[in-house]
């Protein structure tokens, strides 16, 4: 075990222990004043809780060990039936009791009356100081019972990643249902998620929501060499703490959307479109092409995304510019046959593998369906009639800085058995283009750049980009006047250290992605360029 998983775990025992020593406290005192209260007044007040079972989930830590969610120690209330079969008696215990526990008295009432078992829980999770108030109540046929609940020691951060347990402690979204048979039995997940990282990429979408008036958004940063998943974040999210598994409104929100949502990827597909034309020798960066502003295909007119006619270009321009009439024509330089099949390569169309439930494998209209045209390649060539997830875009995106070799993106690093620990292996990646191709490709990103002044935080580091704009999907047509904004990146170019997707739901200012998701994109990247120490124009920086 390395260094940092033994300070991780350390951290977790340090945290448990001071729990578990005020539990035990309480759980004692509890017992005595029960025990008490039992010989004197013969059946009245709170009865003495159980003795605690063991409890075995095991916890979740990030990356460097630090925990992100673990199980303390907790209580729970239950009332006996023919304790509340008075009317009056009932709904006065039950005021005083709902006071504390914070729960509605009538309903308590009705449930436990409706139970067919002899007692029936009202409450769960209790700490130990409201273990306390109940007790002090004194209440005829309620009693306590020691029970555990899963505890955030750094909040919210990650909550879909993680995701949450039923009030019968088995996991229901996330890693805690993925991963359910590990935790349930006392092992320990490590993940690829940085706590560090993660914060700063959900202030940074935060911050780009609430500047644009945005409906939501969504944040991956991935290690290019490993597919290691640093950070992810969508929005809206959870309240960890309380989740609202009452609502069926909000049982949405419990998906990870990073991996089961699929939307046009817009110009950013134009990566894919580039790469391929390069990658098959068609082109270079450098080739010449004239843009008359408009592309006749089966007899629909295609536009570039400003309506405009730029003239004598070149493939870079096409990609800085992002021409649609130019990823049309490389497009049908490529043909069907060579087109899908990179995209194919680059993961489209297909599950990632990711260790999340409900992965969608996107949408894509290949050229055996039989409703395929050639207008299909035409405007899949800029990315829209197609379908991807985030994480598949972000893998794309992670190809072209790993010298053209595709990891599989992966949440778990390890897992911790009282065996030890099993570490998970990088599986090796598979060639999508030339290594040739990739570097002029990130040559080409270099001109696209975030926007003024965000771009001043990576004043001095190189790092390239792509931006996309693209309408949004309601049901069988495109939403009147909204927008998806996105800026997918790589930082730094020489030696590519993260891949950052920034996308933005909906915004209300304006719908360009260098605006919109591109100052996001730089904070990002600069908190992961110092944090790892990449120099920043030959000086040292401090970081890991």
């Amino acid at each position: 075990m390395d260094r940092a998983m033994r300070g991780g775990h350390w951290r977790v025992k340090l945290v448990a222990l001071a729990v578990g020593l005020a539990f035990a406290a309480v759980v004692a005192r509890l017992i005595q004043l029960q025990a008490l209260e039992h010989q004197g007044q013969s059946g009245k007040g709170v009865t003495a809780p159980s003795r605690p079972k063991p409890y075995l989930r095991g916890s979740i830590l990030d990356a460097n060990g630090n925990p992100l969610v673990m199980t303390v120690p907790a209580f729970k209330v239950l009332v006996e039936k023919r304790a509340w079969q008075d009317p009056q008696r009932a709904l006065a215990d039950a005021s005083l009791l709902g006071q504390v526990v914070g729960r509605d008295p009538l309903e308590m009432i009705h449930e436990t009356l409706a139970s067919p078992a002899f007692e029936h829980t009202v409450a769960w999770g209790l700490s130990w100081q409201k273990a306390q108030e109940v007790e002090a109540l004194r209440l005829k046929g309620v009693r306590l019972v020691p029970d555990s609940v899963r505890f955030y020691p750094e909040g919210n951060l990650a909550s879909q990643v993680l995701g949450i347990v039923g009030r019968d402690g088995n996991g229901l979204s996330g890693i805690e249902r993925r991963l359910e048979d590990v935790l349930a039995n006392g092992g320990d997940v490590i993940l690829t998620i940085d706590r560090h990282l993660q914060r700063v990429a959900e202030e940074a979408l935060d911050k780009a929501i609430r500047q644009h008036g945005a409906k939501g958004g969504s944040v991956m940063v991935m290690n290019p060499k490993t597919g290691e998943i640093l950070a992810m974040a969508s929005r809206p999210t959870f309240d960890l703490r309380s989740p609202p598994l009452d609502d069926p409104s909000s049982l949405s929100l419990f998906r990870n959307p990073l991996v089961t949502d699929m939307y046009e990827p817009g110009s950013v597909l134009k990566l894919a479109t580039v790469a391929a034309a390069i990658d098959q020798g068609l082109v270079s960066p450098h080739t010449p092409w004239y843009d008359r502003g408009v592309v006749m295909v089966g007899g629909w007119p295609i536009y570039n995304w400003d309506y405009s006619a730029h003239g004598s270009r070149t493939v870079t321009d096409i990609l800085v510019q992002s021409l649609n009439t130019g990823a049309v024509w490389l497009a049908q330089l490529l043909g069907p046959e060579h087109f899908y099949e990179y995209l194919r390569r680059f993961g489209f169309g297909k599950l990632s593998g990711i260790e999340l439930d409900g992965e969608a494998p996107g949408q894509v209209r290949w050229p055996d369906d039989p409703h395929w045209s050639p207008v299909d390649l035409a405007t899949n060539s800029f990315g829209h009639g197609l379908a991807a997830t985030p994480v598949q875009v972000t893998t794309m995106l992670a190809a072209i800085a790993n010298d053209g070799l595709l990891v599989r993106p992966h949440l778990v690093k390890g897992i911790v058995t009282p065996q030890g620990v099993r570490w998970t292996s990088p599986e090796p990646g598979e060639r999508v283009i030339s290594p040739e191709t990739a570097k002029a490709v990130r040559e080409m990103m270099a001109r696209v750049q975030p926007p003024p002044p965000a771009n001043t935080l990576l004043s001095g580091y190189r790092v390239g980009g792509k931006t996309g704009t693209a309408n949004v999907v309601e049901g069988y047509a495109y939403k009147p006047n909204a927008y998806i904004a996105s800026f997918a990146g790589i930082a730094p170019l020489e030696d590519p250290k993260v891949v950052i997707l920034v996308k933005i739901d909906e915004p209300t200012t304006v719908p360009w992605g260098t605006v919109v998701a591109g100052p996001a994109f730089a904070e990002i990247a600069a908190h992961a360029l110092s944090y790892f120490g990449v120099t920043r124009e030959g000086k040292l920086v401090s970081g890991r």
